[in-house]
């Protein structure tokens, strides 16, 4: 993959962040995904339906982060070995 002109540090890193409110009359539980890692935006990729696009951006992760899912809520991380 080459390493576009702008870029200070290749390949980008990326952190995602997935959260969820509750609704009316549901407890408060705060609850979330984190993803750490790296992207790579690749194109021509084959869509599981027909309403998806063939461009991607696909992350390796490095470390995943968890709340507020599992049992009682409990807070969890690992590191992901490298491929």
């Amino acid at each position: 993959m080459a390493t576009p002109a702008s870029s200070t540090t290749w390949p980008p890193t990326v952190s995602g962040l997935r959260g969820r409110r509750p609704g009316l009359g549901e407890p408060l539980v705060v609850r979330g995904l984190e993803i750490r890692g790296s992207a790579e935006a690749l194109s021509g990729q084959t869509p599981p339906n027909g309403y998806w696009s063939a461009e991607v951006i696909r992350i390796h992760p490095r470390r995943i982060i968890t709340w507020g899912v599992g049992p009682e809520g409990m807070r969890a991380s690992r590191a992901v070995p490298a491929d």
